[in-house]
């Protein structure tokens, strides 16, 4: 377990600020390619419980409609348990009513996504929103970038860090402004920044956290956009338009 400092106990990144629950499962489904209409509701579960886990680690808020999501699947769970009463009468699939919210946010999503290329296409311009693209060339495609998968390759490389070193214990706390500030210098000096590269062997886990949460509240403050070149590249992060970084953004928010 990381040792976080009082900067860290009173900072949260609110996860409804980029990702619902019903994103996450369809970002669990599509990970693992599961029919969506043959959902294995026990190993979703299991996989969504340490995500949330995850988060809280990562000292990222989880919501109270996350926590429903996880009553609602185990409910599901203990319906499709039961035996059924009557084996010749065909009973509704307790996986229904997910199965079709699914449906609604993927069309959804994919409905913001149309609609917003759109727009881009006809002003000749960019927009400043999380999933915006970086102006590349007219036939390089991009590819948005979730909040789970920024996610899961912070754990990946936080895992591999606590494997090729021992622990030690941090000299001075980390504040999540310094993270941010010492982010956006290094976007200054480079126009863009490939995600890994943020995270340096010399640095401490704590201080990689600060990094990582720091990465998230400039993103939600729209100083910095994340994209993917092509899926499964890197995930490279750049700097908005040269904006200012207001700390009492942060502190008040």
């Amino acid at each position: 377990m990381l040792w976080l400092g009082e900067s860290f106990m009173t900072y949260k990144v609110s996860l409804d600020q980029f990702e619902g629950p019903l994103d996450l499962l369809l970002h669990l489904i599509k990970k693992d390619k599961i029919d969506i209409y043959d959902i294995p509701i026990s190993r979703l579960l299991d996989q969504y419980l340490e995500y949330i886990s995850l988060m809280k680690i990562l000292d990222i808020d989880v919501t109270a409609e996350f926590l429903v999501m996880i009553a609602t699947l185990m409910l599901i769970k203990s319906k499709m348990l039961l035996p059924k009463i009557d084996e010749e009468q065909e009973e509704e699939d307790p996986r229904t009513d997910l199965v079709e919210q699914l449906k609604g946010r993927q069309v959804y999503k994919e409905l913001r996504a149309f609609l917003e290329q759109q727009e881009k296409d006809q002003r000749g311009v960019f927009s400043r929103g999380y999933n915006d693209s970086m102006l590349l060339g007219e036939k390089e495609q991009i590819y948005s970038v979730s909040l789970f998968d920024m996610v899961e390759l912070f754990d990946a490389l936080l895992k591999k860090k606590k494997r090729l070193e021992p622990y030690s214990l941090p000299s001075e706390e980390i504040s999540i402004e310094i993270c941010m500030e010492g982010l956006l210098s290094k976007l200054d000096n480079q126009k863009e920044y490939v995600f890994e590269s943020l995270f340096t062997k010399s640095d401490t886990g704590e201080y990689w956290v600060g990094m990582f949460l720091g990465l998230l509240e400039l993103v939600r403050l729209k100083n910095i956009k994340i994209v993917q070149q092509k899926i499964f590249g890197p995930i490279v992060l750049s700097k908005i338009n040269e904006k200012c970084f207001d700390q009492n953004l942060v502190l008040n928010k």
